[in-house]
């Protein structure tokens, strides 16, 4: 295991594509690669969330301080889901071509609090349950693979 964690350091560092290593050494990388585009994906899905429900706030309310108070609540509330997202596609994305421990705890310390906003969201709101499911589901999938990159690269730093 070792010799294949020294094998990827050394095709991060030499420019060798995920396409050019073993299926045993490549298939990790295209995990994590697949899952930082997941990330952006749903992060410009929260935002489109927040911009049909800034719309439909816009469509019965008027007034300039009315809309500002409901754009303040519709982007603010959504850049709880879309700010960590797109920073832990960012933080996937670099994992994916150095990949180090920090990133892993990182991604875990901002994925982690969303299994608990999703349990939330399910036990308290019939209208968020299926809003509580997907976040629960991606902030499950996120943690597996930080503590996956833990265990995988926390043991070469040693």
């Amino acid at each position: 295991m070792d010799d294949v964690i020294t094998r990827l350091d050394d095709a991060a560092q030499n420019g060798v594509t995920a396409a050019q290593l073993t299926p045993s050494e490549s298939a990790p990388r295209v995990g994590t690669w697949l899952l930082s585009w997941t990330a952006v994906l749903a992060g410009v899905l929260a935002v489109g969330l927040s911009a049909y429900m800034f719309y439909r706030f816009a469509e019965n309310d008027t007034g300039v301080i009315v809309l500002l108070s409901a754009f303040i609540l519709c982007f603010g509330g959504g850049a709880l889901a879309y700010g960590p997202l797109f920073i832990m596609a960012r933080l996937m994305r670099r994992a994916w071509i150095y990949p180090q421990k920090s990133q892993a705890l990182w991604v875990l310390a901002l994925a982690g609090p969303w299994v608990i906003a999703g349990g939330i969201m399910l036990t308290f709101s019939n209208i968020l349950r299926y809003a509580g499911i997907v976040a629960i589901g991606l902030s499950l999938v996120f943690c597996v693979w930080a503590l996956r990159h833990i265990w995988r690269y926390g043991r070469k730093q040693r």
